[in-house]
């Protein structure tokens, strides 16, 4: 049975059982996606879709033989569910689409099908367009995608490499919540990395033209464009962004990029990225700091886990840095001013856990500071009683290790019986001019005072003469 082209569907969750192809002229979804996938979700026969697609999660394949309109929506009240269109099935025929997002939000149509054919394009003019297997995605390379001004291309897959043949048209600036100003972002789909992705690459084989500045965001991939045409317009690789990024041969480097946080949110995490600093002087949810990243501050974090290549280094030269259970396979860097914490020296407090596997300890005296012989420095301050997991590399429990000739004795079960501290077992010998031997022996200064008269009289005489 066909539907007559102008009947229009509306759903919250439905088992398409009509014949397969039968045409619909819109779908449309009332209400907010739940975080359970399958709810407003359409499975069932093939639809072909004449005219509109408002936030549905089709699953089944679609045709589309003219303009499909995607309307996307925003956040629930919550702050939780979303409002997106995602089509999960295969595509084919002579269409294409226009993404739209009339609440301004930063999220439109997904495209999630492994083998779309759709020969049209697909014009993102606000929100985003969102895309997964992007050899195929996309549909036929006859077709474009264009990013108009205020909307993201983003792409988001597994560790594999891509090609797409795809032409892009990139205009006007970002959308303001995209990632670090990016016009397109690079995501694994399996939350950030914290070390170097290798075998992930997407390469743009197909003409990529932008009338305006392109800034790119990877999370570890390699991102390749082969045929680029900027217009004399500038590349940009998102700051923190890591993973190479070429353009017509030439790499693009991504600048240093910084942050400090000094609001309270405890529920927001934390992710430090590749190139980047960032110093939390509030309160922030769980933290992960990522190799040639580092976190500084004076404030609070959740889990705090310092991947291989990341850097822990509390305070600001020096200070204290609170967090939960604390995982390091980085490097701790403990600064040394005097012998008064957060103030003098640096500490971190740990609620929590202590697992120190693999990680490294470095440790600098500040403003030519040196210590007395005993003096101890709790680096690492661990609550409770649970005993502090592994040890700082080529350090044991006990072990010494010596700073501008400061020998430091390591102990990972100290304090009160389960914190990290440093304890001075040695310090540079005071040079000896020989002052203490003069002073001790009478005789002996009598001695070098007479000389030294001797040698000023003889050394006047002698200049007389010259004279």
């Amino acid at each position: 049975m066909q539907i007559p082209a102008q009947r229009q569907l509306l759903v919250t969750q439905l088992n398409n059982d009509f014949p397969a192809d039968t045409q619909f002229n819109s779908i449309t979804t009332v209400g907010y996606r739940s975080a359970t996938q399958d709810n407003y979700a359409i499975v069932g026969n093939r639809m072909e879709i004449l005219s509109s697609i408002t936030s549905t999660d089709i699953q089944t394949d679609l045709i589309i033989n003219s303009n499909i309109s995607v309307v996307a929506g925003d956040r629930s009240p919550d702050g939780y569910d979303i409002q997106y269109t995602l089509l999960r099935g295969n595509i084919s025929g002579s269409g294409g689409f226009t993404v739209t997002n009339p609440s301004g939000a930063n999220w439109g149509l997904n495209l999630i099908g492994s083998n779309n054919t759709f020969t049209g394009d697909i014009n993102v003019v606000s929100g985003a367009l969102g895309v997964q297997n992007p050899n195929t995605a996309f549909g036929s390379a006859t077709g474009k995608t264009i990013i108009r001004d205020g909307a993201n291309l983003g792409l988001t897959f597994s560790k594999q490499k891509f090609t797409t043949n795809e032409k892009f048209e990139f205009e006007g600036s970002a959308h303001p919540d995209s990632y670090r100003g990016a016009k397109l972002n690079m995501s694994l789909g399996y939350g950030p990395v914290s070390s170097p992705i290798t075998d992930t690459a997407i390469t743009f084989a197909g003409l990529v033209t932008t009338n305006s500045d392109l800034t790119v965001w990877s999370y570890g991939h390699d991102v390749k464009f082969t045929n680029l045409n900027l217009n004399n317009k500038k590349l940009t690789r998102a700051a923190g962004a890591f993973g190479n990024l070429t353009a017509n041969a030439q790499k693009i480097e991504a600048p240093y990029f910084k942050e400090k946080i000094t609001n309270n949110e405890p529920t927001t995490p934390v992710y430090v990225p590749v190139r980047s600093e960032t110093t939390v002087n509030g309160v922030r949810g769980d933290t992960t700091v990522v190799y040639d990243a580092i976190l500084k501050g004076t404030g609070t974090v959740g889990v705090l886990d310092i991947a291989e290549g990341g850097f822990l280094a509390p305070g600001e030269s020096p200070g204290c840095l609170s967090s939960g259970n604390l995982t390091l396979a980085g490097t701790f860097q403990a600064e040394l001013a005097g012998t008064t914490v957060c103030t003098e020296y640096d500490q971190t407090n740990v609620t929590g856990t202590v697992d120190l596997t693999g990680g490294t300890l470095e440790t600098t005296l500040l403003n030519d500071f040196v210590p007395s012989l005993n003096n101890t420095f709790t680096i690492i301050n661990n609550d409770a009683a649970d005993a502090v997991t592994g040890t700082f590399e080529g350090l044991a429990n006990g072990a010494t290790f010596e700073v501008n000739g400061v020998t430091f004795r390591i102990n990972y079960d100290g304090g009160d019986g389960n914190d990290v501290v440093l304890t001075v077992v040695s310090i540079p010998a005071v040079p000896d001019t020989g002052s203490e031997q003069l002073l001790s022996n009478p005789l002996t200064t009598l001695v070098a005072a007479f000389g030294a008269l001797f040698v000023l009289v003889a050394g006047y005489k002698f200049s007389s003469k010259r004279r």
